[in-house]
């Protein structure tokens, strides 16, 4: 790694005798790259939550689980237009700069673009002719068409937005894709409920995501451009079957592990009431602040991961994955704390009618904890050709 002698190049920070019980030296590089990712997440939770709130006394619980349906809905669409390609844009994007192949990193861009905006396209048409018969089918709830209809066509631009957002990430633009993904779209959207809402209800918050969508497309794109300027003049280079191959487990697991999220606000959707739909969707968005530090370090590791397999640096790739185990487990054991204990105290935030799910806040808060003190296991694998690892881990938990 360069080290000149082991106390002298050590950050002030983790000198500190607390954080170097947790922490070695093997994350002194990324703690800048860290910090920053940890507060714009810090922030995308906070203006998650007060969307969540405004959400839910603008609409009440009725609306607010009418609009978690639909974006239940395009979620799962999406997944089939991004079709794997954004992960594997990271490694390819990461994996290219380690090795100095442009070719590479223009050519994995342009074709993994190129073909989720077609696929996202498809799921897009898809979902807006089949609404009604979804709603009234599937959920037991006509009303739900026009939501779902609106929110269709927020598919395409979604897509394209975290296909540059991956691309930031594999260009170690953390800061931009966290941004793109996480901070920008709740800020608009907020901005749109708090004007559109009122009047229009639940299509008025439908209007409000296809904007803030848009817009960071429309962002992410220039970001990508201006950060890429080197590329200019390079002719891309990528085999479109190792494309292929690589996107399919990808793309089975990114689907399963959807499964996995959204199955019970979708049986919720069918077999419950729409007031349990919205109680349950703002306990289990909330309980994800505490999967926030894991999102903000898979966003700075990832790309490391990749460049370390890639030269087969397994030592540095293994310490790179025990540290920031560390890290998260320290970071998120707070949150934790508070939404297992006080669970009520917290769900009371979004008014008396949705302190009914304390329980599951609790219980959903218990397995986030889970999730990041076990580290960033998912990244691991994939941005170390083990996709179908991967891709067999989350059938197992699936079907668990």
């Amino acid at each position: 790694m360069g080290y000149v002698n082991e106390e002298g190049s050590r950050s002030a920070f983790l000198r500190l005798p607390f954080v170097r019980r947790f922490l070695d030296r093997n994350m002194e590089e990324f703690i800048p790259s860290i910090a920053v990712t940890f507060l714009l997440r810090i922030a995308a939770a906070a203006l998650a939550v007060v969307f969540n709130i405004l959400l839910a006394r603008v609409l009440g619980a009725d609306g607010t689980g009418l609009y978690f349906l639909a974006l239940t809905a395009i979620t799962i669409a999406a997944i089939f237009g991004r079709f794997g390609l954004d992960t594997l844009m990271v490694r390819h994007v990461a994996g290219g700069m380690s090795v100095n192949n442009p070719a590479e990193v223009k050519g994995i861009y342009r074709m993994g673009v190129s073909f989720a905006l077609a696929a996202s396209a498809f799921s897009a048409l898809v979902l807006f002719f089949s609404a009604p018969a979804l709603s009234a089918l599937v959920f037991g709830k006509p009303e739900l068409a026009s939501a779902l209809r609106w929110m269709s066509l927020s598919i395409v631009p979604l897509v394209f937005m975290t296909m540059h957002a991956e691309a930031l990430k594999g260009l170690k633009r953390p800061g931009e894709s966290i941004f793109i993904q996480f901070v920008g779209v709740p800020v608009v959207c907020i901005a749109g409920v708090y004007f559109l809402a009122p009047s229009f209800g639940v299509t008025g918050a439908a209007l409000a995501h296809i904007v803030s969508v848009m817009v960071m497309a429309v962002a992410g794109r220039y970001l990508y451009k201006r950060a890429t300027v080197w590329l200019n003049g390079i002719e891309p280079s990528f085999n479109v079957s190792r494309m292929i191959e690589g996107a399919i487990p990808l793309f089975s697991a990114q689907l399963m592990q959807s499964a996995m999220v959204w199955t019970p606000t979708l049986m919720l959707g069918a077999w419950g009431t729409k007031a349990e739909v919205g109680v349950f969707e703002v306990a289990r968005r909330t309980s994800t602040v505490i999967s926030f530090v894991l999102v903000a370090v898979n966003v700075v590791i990832a790309p490391r991961f990749a460049e370390l397999y890639r030269v087969r640096d397994m030592e540095g790739l293994a310490a790179a994955a025990r540290s920031s185990v560390k890290m998260m487990a320290l970071v998120s054991a707070p949150a934790a704390g508070l939404f297992m204990l006080a669970p009520s105290f917290v769900m009371g935030f979004f008014g008396p009618k949705f302190i009914a799910g304390a329980t599951a806040l609790a219980l959903l808060s218990f397995g986030q904890f889970v999730n990041v003190i076990t580290g960033p296991v998912g990244y691991l694998l994939v941005m170390s050709d083990k996709e179908k690892a991967r891709r067999n881990n989350v059938a197992i938990a699936l079907c668990i």
